[in-house]
């Protein structure tokens, strides 16, 4: 069984599954994955498990030089010469953009049969630096037509909530929350794993992007060098 070596957080993963997909149609493969953050395990496992032939196991220790990564560099040619070796070379690898899966039911939460979704916030720890302000979730809930289904783990509090919100964060598996997403008109919310799903299900997305660095060099990174995401995302 040949075993990929990867890395990273719950974005990061859902790249990866990106990029192993089709060699995972083909054979099982073993995934070793390092992250930092022991808290996030269950929820990469979760992601790898979207597709059946893929074992993961978890690692103590990173290997850079060996690590397949959750980002995609065709805006950066020299950064995807030397990725292109690893990626393409050696593991003759063929990103699958709008992967499919065999998800769970969804039918027992009565959604209705037009729904827009919406991501308050995510981030890791204390770095939940992507959040969407009051101010933001007045705006999008006023111009909605449609009901607004709110996914994700968090647990923040807005208390000016006019039009009809149907809350479920943290009563989704992640192939629930990802059917919830793909069956929505629309997605809103910030750059990460909720996002990345929404674009490869071919969802229509709004993106509200924080103005840190990181988060533009990750938008630049995982989202613009890819037409098949690009396309569904809202300016």
């Amino acid at each position: 069984m040949k075993t990929f070596y990867t890395s990273g957080t719950l974005g990061d993963a859902y790249v990866i599954l990106c990029k192993l997909y089709q060699k995972a149609q083909e054979e099982r493969i073993l995934v070793s994955h390092y992250t930092s953050l022991d808290e996030l395990r269950p929820a990469i496992k979760e992601i790898y498990s979207l597709v059946s032939n893929i074992i993961v196991e978890f690692r103590d220790y990173p290997t850079p030089s060996m690590d397949i990564v959750g980002q995609y560099f065709h805006h950066d040619p020299e950064e995807e010469r030397k990725r292109q070796v690893l990626e393409d070379g050696e593991y003759n690898l063929k990103p699958e953009y709008n992967p499919k899966f065999d998800l769970e039911s969804i039918e027992h939460f009565g959604l209705p049969q037009q729904y827009e979704t919406l991501q308050l916030e995510n981030g890791v720890k204390s770095d939940k630096v992507r959040r969407l302000d009051e101010k933001m979730i007045e705006v999008i809930s006023r111009r909605s037509k449609l009901p607004l289904v709110i996914v994700g783990t968090d647990d923040a509090e807005y208390y000016q909530m006019r039009h009809l919100m149907i809350d479920l964060r943290g009563k989704t598996s992640i192939k629930k929350v990802i059917n919830v997403i793909k069956n929505s008109v629309r997605f809103y919310g910030c750059l990460g794993f909720l996002s990345l799903v929404a674009l490869s299900q071919k969802v229509p997305s709004k993106l509200f992007l924080p103005r840190g660095y990181r988060d533009k060099r990750a938008f630049r990174s995982r989202i613009q060098p890819v037409s098949q995401w690009m396309r569904y995302v809202e300016q």
